[in-house]
């Protein structure tokens, strides 16, 4: 009986860690994703100037 209870307490530490894990994954995957998203968009911003570089040449080439 008393080991029971042992086990009770050991479940629950252990599902209040699988909860505080899965909680700091979850802010880990926003906060790389938020970053990600602004690199991308740096990434967008340059490829727009290249294409615009791009075009303003082939206007000066016709």
């Amino acid at each position: 009986m008393h080991g029971f209870s042992f086990f009770d307490s050991l479940y629950q530490i252990l599902v209040i860690g699988i909860m505080i894990l899965i909680i700091i994954l979850i802010i880990n995957f926003t906060l790389y994703q938020k970053r990600k998203r602004e690199t991308f968009e740096k990434q967008l911003e340059s490829i727009e100037k290249k294409l615009d570089m791009m075009i303003e040449r082939m206007k000066k080439d016709s």
